[in-house]
C-alpha cells in the first residue's frame, strides 16, 4: 500500500520514505547515492590480502568523497578555471577523469611494486578527507 509522500521526501523504489529531517531532498538523494557507491565498491573486498583490502577501501573513500564534492558543487560557480566556471558535463568529466587516472596509475604501479600500498593508502585517505571537507563546506554555504 503506497501512501502520499510529504513534500520534498524522496521515495525509494521499494516505496519506503527516507526520513532525514533538516536536509533538502537533493542532499538526501546525493547522500544515498554516495553510500550506495561505497557499498558497491566495497563488495569485492573479501578475496584480497590485508594491504590490498585497505587500498581498495581507500579507493572507495576517494570516489565517495569526489562524488560528494561534485554533488555539492551543482548549481554553483567553480573557482578552478580548469574545471569550467559553471558546473556541467565538463566539470564532471574532468573530476571523474582525474580520479580514474589516479586509480589507474596506482593499479599499474601496484602490480609490480607492492611496497607502494602504504603511501597510496595514506595519500588516498588524505585526499578523501580534503574532498569531504570541501563538500561539507559547499553544502553549508548553499
Amino acid at each position: 500500500m503506497l501512501t502520499q509522500e510529504p513534500e520534498g521526501m524522496p521515495k525509494m523504489a521499494t516505496g519506503l520514505l527516507l526520513p532525514l529531517p533538516g536536509r533538502p531532498a537533493r542532499v538526501r538523494n546525493d547522500m544515498i547515492r554516495i553510500i550506495a557507491l561505497v557499498l558497491v565498491l566495497g563488495a569485492g573486498l573479501h578475496a584480497q590480502g590485508p594491504l590490498e583490502r585497505v587500498w581498495r577501501w581507500s579507493l572507495a573513500a576517494i570516489v565517495a568523497a569526489n562524488t560528494a564534492d561534485t554533488a555539492s558543487s551543482i548549481g554553483a560557480y567553480e573557482t578552478n578555471p580548469v574545471l569550467g566556471r559553471q558546473v556541467g558535463p565538463r566539470f564532471v568529466a574532468v573530476k571523474s577523469g582525474a580520479i580514474l587516472g589516479t586509480v589507474g596509475i596506482q593499479y599499474w604501479v601496484l602490480r609490480k611494486h607492492t611496497q607502494a600500498y602504504h603511501p597510496f593508502v595514506y595519500t588516498n585517505f588524505v585526499v578523501a578527507g580534503t574532498l569531504t571537507a570541501i563538500s561539507v563546506r559547499n553544502f553549508s554555504v548553499k
